[in-house]
């Protein structure tokens, strides 16, 4: 039995779960999750965590603006001093006692300064500590926000090949004809630029997954990576598939054609046959003209045949052109025998006759390693052939799902199918 023109490619039973697996059309919703995933930095470090009674915002004065507004204590010898400014020996006395008011309050200033300055210094400690610590959580959430940023990024880069990759799960899941080869086309084509887009969302992902704490976002940003890997294998083997249609289509289209042409050529050869029957001088030119006729069709399948290697070149098309020239050669011996007719030479004739049965019985067997429909050849040698990128093609396909679905329930969505 023959199988169906193009029923050998792309057969429905041989895929799992369906295209839009592969979609993440949610992801609008990353946006403002991201905002939500962290709080703002006053939220993070509020002004009295550290315990310092110091506003993380509120930078201490210096020592003078701290020390002008207080108001100087009082002193019994001040005032002592201040009071008994009279002349003579109560006056060295009273100005040897002011000598040491003066020095007391002096050393009671220095001392006072000293308070102060160590006073700011442990405030500035204070405030170094809580502003570096306030730093810290800072850069921390500005990394977060930056991780969260480029996930959502790679999002949006993988988000930008779906039409490809939808589009190419699709046409290899289904059947092809020599109708949908610009299609393919257009989807080959798609490619390459399908896959910067992916590499670019790699790139970001694993950036983000580098940096990032958090393990939820974490492992998101792992997933965009898996998923990343997985679309990049599908369009290494998806497009070896898709080429592989495309050659294949055009291939058995050729073939079609060539087959057409060399069945054309054999029944010319009966009519010819059937006119030698009785040979009389008209029969046998009409027959000779007939023979010319068929070896020319014949000649013409040749260069047919060539395309089609010229296309796609398979084992099993050295059983149609052996076939080919034996059916030549099988006509040659034929117009011999005319040739013996005309001068009748009836010795010469029965033996090209001979010949030509010869031949003709040779081409039977060989017809028989050809299948009913030659395409078959071309169809055989596709399914051996894809096998291996086909199986390579599915398991990235899973992977890629398993991704996806991961990404949707990450982004609170559920996966839909059809």
């Amino acid at each position: 039995m023959s199988k169906d023109v193009f029923g050998g490619l792309h057969v429905k039973g041989s895929t799992k779960g369906t295209s839009n697996e592969l979609s993440l059309s949610i992801l609008e919703e990353r946006s403002s999750q991201a905002s939500e995933k962290g709080a703002s930095p006053r939220t993070i470090l509020p002004s009295d965590s550290l315990g310092s009674g110091v506003e993380v915002f509120t930078v201490p004065g210096d020592a003078q603006s701290l020390n002008s507004g207080k108001k100087k204590a009082s002193s019994p010898v001040a005032d002592s001093r201040t009071l008994n400014l009279s002349s003579g020996r109560g006056g060295a006395a009273a100005s040897s006692a002011a000598a040491l008011s003066n020095e007391i309050a002096r050393r009671k200033r220095r001392r006072h300064i000293r308070t102060a300055i160590i006073s700011v210094a442990i405030l500035a400690v204070a405030a170094l500590v809580a502003g570096s610590g306030f730093l810290y959580v800072q850069s921390m959430y500005d990394q977060h926000v930056r991780n969260l940023d480029l996930l959502s990024t790679s999002m949006d880069e993988l988000e930008a090949a779906d039409a490809t990759v939808v589009g190419m799960d699709e046409a290899i899941a289904s059947k092809v004809d020599i109708e949908s080869v610009d299609d393919l086309q257009t989807i080959i084509n798609s490619i390459p630029t399908a896959e910067t887009h992916v590499n670019a969302a790699l790139s970001f992902a694993t950036d983000a997954d580098i940096n990032m704490w958090d393990s939820e976002d974490k492992e998101a940003a792992g997933q965009v990576e898996k998923a990343a890997q997985a679309r990049l294998e599908m369009f290494e083997y998806g497009g070896i598939i898709l080429k592989a249609d495309i050659r294949t289509v055009q291939a058995m289209e050729a073939l079609d054609e060539c087959w057409a042409t060399v069945l054309a050529g054999e029944e010319t050869m009966k009519q010819s046959a059937t006119l030698v029957a009785d040979s009389t001088p008209e029969n046998t030119e009409q027959s000779e003209q007939l023979t010319y006729e068929a070896i020319s069709t014949f000649n013409t399948a040749l260069d047919q045949l060539s395309a089609v290697r010229d296309i796609y070149d398979v084992d099993g098309l050295d059983a149609i052109e052996s076939y080919i020239y034996k059916r030549i050669e099988e006509n040659e011996y034929a117009l011999a025998s005319d040739a013996a007719i005309y001068i009748q030479d009836k010795s010469t004739a029965d033996e090209q006759n001979k010949l030509y049965n010869q031949a003709d019985a040779e081409a039977l067997e060989l017809l028989k390693s050809i299948p009913e429909d030659p395409k078959d050849l071309i169809l055989d040698a596709y399914d051996e052939e894809m096998e291996e990128p086909r199986n390579a093609y599915y398991n990235a396909r899973s992977s890629a799902a398993a991704s996806d679905e991961f990404l949707r329930e990450y982004l609170g969505a559920s996966a839909q199918t059809d």
